[in-house]
């Protein structure tokens, strides 16, 4: 994404500037960061998860009320399925991580150096409750997540923060 920004900041003539930059897009693929750092393949929303061994996990939130929680129906893949595979199947890879988050995030991160997730964003996170507006606690004790490893639920169209030294390098946009 880094070098698509760069090719479209080295293409602007004159007095033109890119004024802003809006990370926007498909969810689903779930990341898990330390250090700032990914430390982890992007679990993909098309990657699908053995039922029997997610279910183990997850079989304490019904399809009734994962619908009524985030509404989208109880799939076997997009992050809830990731989370309840990597649950079982490598609990410490979730134990280790500073950050859960999908690559949306990670890459506003990497732009601005703030987190951030809107309600919007984060329905196919599957973790936030979309008509409280805030994690479901009942997904994340399922998940034995906590809320400090996830990023910060904030208004639509908020800005997060202004690019980051390292991110103009790379980028060719103004700090």
């Amino acid at each position: 994404c880094f070098s698509v920004i760069k090719e479209l900041s080295d293409s602007l003539q004159g007095e033109d500037k890119i004024a802003g930059v809006c990370v926007s897009g498909a969810g689903g693929n779930l990341m898990l960061v330390k250090d700032g750092k990914s430390c982890s393949p992007v679990y993909g929303w098309q990657t699908s998860y053995d039922p029997a061994i997610t279910e183990k996990v997850l079989a304490p939130l019904s399809k009734e009320a994962v619908y009524n929680t985030v509404g989208w129906p109880k799939l076997d893949s997009f992050p809830l399925s990731a989370l309840g595979y990597l649950k079982a199947t490598n609990p410490q890879a979730l134990e280790n991580a500073d950050m859960v988050c999908m690559h949306i995030e990670y890459l506003n991160y990497k732009l601005t150096g703030a987190w951030g997730i809107t309600r919007s964003q984060g329905t196919t996170f599957y973790l936030i409750d979309q008509a409280a507006g805030k994690y479901s606690k009942e997904h994340l004790d399922v998940l034995g997540l906590t809320e400090d490893k996830l990023p910060p639920i904030v208004d639509a169209c908020s800005i997060l923060g202004t690019v980051t030294a390292e991110a103009a390098e790379k980028t060719g946009l103004d700090v």
